[in-house]
């Protein structure tokens, strides 16, 4: 009941990481002060991760069971780029498609929101042949929540609207040429292989529900929940 870690080192190394990313927020924040050096932070990231997302494309139809085709092989099982797990791109790919979408539907001149556009199409192209669900559900879900804070229907200019319904069409049709099949198919497994009930490292939401019950009042401590 009063337990503060059930393995220290685990919870050490994640405290680690909260520090970590506690001392990048406050150095962005307090050296990040113009809109030109707010823009360039961010132009940064979203170029990285098209590169990232190109970079998983190329892996997807050339993985031979090594990451970066000379480590050992069978390093990964489920990889995406450098990522040895899919869902950790998927995280990873969420948090910059809406930066480039947010500046597609910025009133930039229409190059610039051409490059921002095929930025956004190239990331959530990856997304989807990471056959990541959750992250693709959680992209949707993003995207709906920026386009209704936007005012989509009212706000945006005739011009942007056609510019982003364009850019849909173009993204939807080449889901049908690429992996439509296995974006399917990943979904249908929720139902067939029992996901929405018992999760595939072999625990359910009953043994969360017992987690929480022994552990309710401190939890088990920072980064052991698989243990």
């Amino acid at each position: 009941f009063f337990t503060l870690s059930i393995y220290p080192n685990a919870t050490l190394s994640e405290l680690f990481k909260v520090l970590t990313y506690i001392g990048i927020f406050f150095l962005v924040i307090n050296k990040i002060e113009t809109k030109r050096q707010f823009d360039y932070l961010l132009n940064t990231i979203i170029f990285f991760g098209v590169l990232i997302s190109i970079f998983g494309i190329i892996q997807k139809y050339t993985y031979s069971g090594k990451v970066y085709w000379f480590d050992a092989s069978g390093s990964a099982l489920t990889p995406f780029g450098p990522f040895v797990n899919r869902n950790n791109f998927s995280g990873y790919i969420n948090m910059i498609i809406p930066l480039a979408l947010g500046y597609f539907l910025t009133d930039l001149p229409w190059p610039k929101r051409v490059i921002y556009g095929l930025c956004m199409w190239i990331m959530v192209l990856a997304l989807l042949l990471s056959l990541s669900r959750a992250g693709i559900l959680v992209s949707i879900l993003v995207l709906l929540f920026m386009l209704s804070l936007s005012g989509f229907k009212h706000s945006l200019k005739p011009k942007t609207k056609t510019l982003f319904v364009c850019f849909s069409v173009v993204f939807f049709l080449s889901i049908f040429f690429i992996d439509f099949k296995g974006v399917l198919e990943r979904f249908a497994n929720l139902f067939k292989d029992g996901t929405l009930v018992v999760f595939g490292h072999g625990y359910s939401w009953w043994d969360i529900l017992r987690l929480w019950q022994d552990f309710s009042l401190f939890g088990t401590g920072l980064g052991t929940f698989a243990s």
